[in-house]
């Protein structure tokens, strides 16, 4: 455990020896988003997600607390949708941490109560082997 670490600050690289990697992908796919609802005239109202589903925060399932991937974005803002009722603009403005840092993945530009169209893929986003 102490040579990996010496082994890589002198330069070296070994496949017998695994890279110092503790904590490196710690956060990668979390969500950090703001939901807002937007009227008719085009003013946002903030929409708490626990508020509206009627949850403490303290005692609210982890998928809601820790909202992990884009998957995770769909399910919050479908719950969401259901409880603000039908006719519902709902809007969000997200980031996701990936292994380079934050990207943009919602910009409020769509009402997420409706079908949302595709997006490409983002690879970083996903934990790393060992040795990439």
């Amino acid at each position: 455990m102490l040579a990996s670490p010496a082994h890589r600050v002198l330069g070296g690289r070994s496949r017998y020896l695994r890279d110092w990697m503790l904590y490196r992908d710690v956060g990668v796919g979390l969500v950090e988003a703001r939901f807002v609802r937007r009227a008719a005239d085009g003013s946002e109202q903030p929409v708490d997600r626990f508020v509206a589903l009627g949850v403490r925060r303290g005692s609210a399932p982890r998928a809601l607390t820790h909202i992990e991937g884009e998957a995770g974005l769909h399910r919050v803002c479908t719950q969401l949708c259901a409880a603000l009722g039908p006719g519902a603009d709902l809007r969000v403005y997200a980031r996701i941490a990936t292994t380079s840092g934050w990207a943009e993945v919602e910009r409020g530009e769509h009402d997420r109560c409706q079908p949302v169209p595709p997006r490409p893929v983002r690879p970083d986003v996903r934990p790393r082997s060992l040795h990439d």
